[in-house]
C-alpha cells in the first residue's frame, strides 16, 4: 500500500503574524485554516480592536467574514495572503487543518500533505524564510485502495476538521468554502465515499 497522505504538526517559535504585529497582544488567534487561495485566521478581540482589524483588512487586501459580537467581544475570520510562517503551509500543496496561538507566543500548525516530498519542501521553505520550528508529530495515512484519492483526502479532512463531531466544529458550507468547491460537490464526494465504506463492511 502506498502512503498518500501525511499529517504533520509543527511548533513555530517566531511567527511573523501581521495580526499580532499590528493589533498587539489583545487579539486572540483561535484557529488558522486554508481557505481557497488565502489563509483564514479565526480571531477574537474587543470592539475597539475590531475597528482596527477592519482598517488592517482594507489596507492589506484582507477580508473579514462571519463577524459575531457578544458582550463586547467580537469574533470573525480574517482572510489574508498569510505570513512567512503560515503561507508555505496553507497555500502550497499542503492543507492546513488547524493552527493555534500558544500561551508562550509560539504557534502550532497541523497540516496534511500528499507525500513526503511535499512535507520536505515545506520544511525547506520555512527554514529559508528564517522560521524557527520543532516537528511535534508526523503520522502517515496508509491507503486501503477502497476509496479514490479524492474521496480519501476529502473524508480525512472532513473528519480532522470536525464535520462528523457532535456538535460539528465545521459545517458543510464552511468546509466547501475552505476546500474551494461547491457544497453540492462536497456532499456528493462524501456520499460516494461513505457508500463505498458501508458497502465494503456490510456488503
Amino acid at each position: 500500500m502506498d502512503e498518500r497522505l501525511i499529517e504533520v504538526t509543527l511548533k513555530i517559535y517566531n511567527p511573523v503574524c501581521i495580526l499580532s504585529r499590528e493589533l498587539g497582544s489583545l487579539v486572540k488567534i483561535e484557529d488558522v485554516r486554508s481557505y481557497g487561495d488565502r489563509v483564514a485566521h479565526l480571531i477574537e478581540l474587543s470592539q475597539e480592536k475590531f475597528e482596527e482589524a477592519k482598517r488592517l483588512a482594507s489596507e492589506t487586501e484582507g477580508v473579514l467574514q462571519g463577524v459575531k459580537s457578544r458582550k463586547g467581544v467580537t469574533t470573525c475570520w480574517f482572510l489574508s495572503k498569510g505570513c512567512d510562517a503560515c503561507r508555505p503551509i496553507a497555500l502550497g500543496e499542503a492543507f492546513l487543518v488547524r493552527g493555534k496561538l500558544l500561551d508562550d507566543g509560539s504557534m502550532e500548525f497541523s497540516f496534511i500533505v500528499p507525500g513526503e516530498d511535499s512535507y520536505i519542501k515545506i520544511l525547506s521553505e520555512l527554514r529559508n524564510a528564517g522560521i524557527v520550528f520543532d516537528i511535534v508529530r508526523v503520522s502517515g495515512f496508509k491507503s486501503s485502495r477502497l476509496l479514490t484519492p479524492n474521496q480519501e483526502k476529502t473524508l480525512y479532512i472532513a473528519m480532522r476538521m470536525g464535520l462528523f463531531d457532535h456538535p460539528r466544529r465545521i459545517t458543510v458550507q464552511e468546509l466547501a468554502n475552505v476546500l474551494g468547491i461547491k457544497p453540492s460537490t462536497l456532499t456528493e464526494t462524501l456520499r460516494r465515499g461513505l457508500k463505498r465504506i458501508l458497502k465494503h463492511y456490510f456488503g
